[in-house]
C-alpha cells in the first residue's frame, strides 16, 4: 500500500482582468503544463486554513471573498505510483497583481482566460471544467480515471 497515495488538495482560481494565475514547476523534464495554485490539506486542516497557508508560503500573499465553485476527482499513475486525489477549488482575490514565487520548484504566469483551451492544464477534467465554469459560473464535479 505504500505506493497508494489519496490526497485532498485546495486549489485556488485567481481571475483578474480575463486573466487566471496558473504555476508550473520548475523542472528540467520534458513535460511543461500548468496547474492551480494551491496544495494539500493536511490531516486537521481545513480546506480553508491549506488555502491561506499554502498562498502565504507560495507567493506571501493573501486570498480573499473566497468561494467554492467546484470540485474535481483525479486518479492517476506517474512515477510516484498511484494517486488519487480530491481536489476542491476555490475562487478568490488575490492581494496583489505582481506575483512572484517564494519557492525554489515554482514559477507563476497570468494565462488569458482565451487562450485555456490552447494550454497543458492538468488535471485535464479540472481545465475543462474550469473553461465550463467561465461560461456558466455553475458549480461543478468531475472525475477522471487515467
Amino acid at each position: 500500500m505504500a505506493d497508494k497515495n489519496f490526497e485532498i488538495i485546495a486549489r485556488l482560481v485567481f481571475l483578474k482582468n480575463n486573466k487566471i494565475l496558473f504555476c508550473k514547476q520548475k523542472t528540467e523534464k520534458t513535460e511543461d503544463y500548468y496547474f492551480l495554485p494551491g496544495g494539500h490539506v493536511e490531516f486537521g486542516e481545513s480546506a480553508n486554513d491549506s488555502i491561506g497557508r499554502e498562498i502565504e508560503e507560495e507567493l506571501g500573499a493573501a486570498a480573499s471573498e473566497v468561494s467554492f465553485i467546484g470540485a474535481v476527482e483525479n486518479i492517476f499513475s506517474d512515477e510516484g505510483g498511484k494517486h488519487h486525489e480530491l481536489n476542491l477549488v476555490f475562487s478568490a482575490k488575490l492581494d496583489r497583481e505582481d506575483v512572484e514565487s517564494l519557492e525554489n520548484h515554482l514559477e507563476f504566469a497570468w494565462v488569458d482566460t482565451t487562450d485555456l483551451d490552447g494550454q497543458e492544464i492538468l488535471p485535464i477534467s479540472l481545465k475543462n471544467s474550469l473553461i465550463k465554469w467561465l461560461e456558466d459560473k455553475k458549480i461543478f464535479w468531475a472525475s477522471q480515471k487515467e
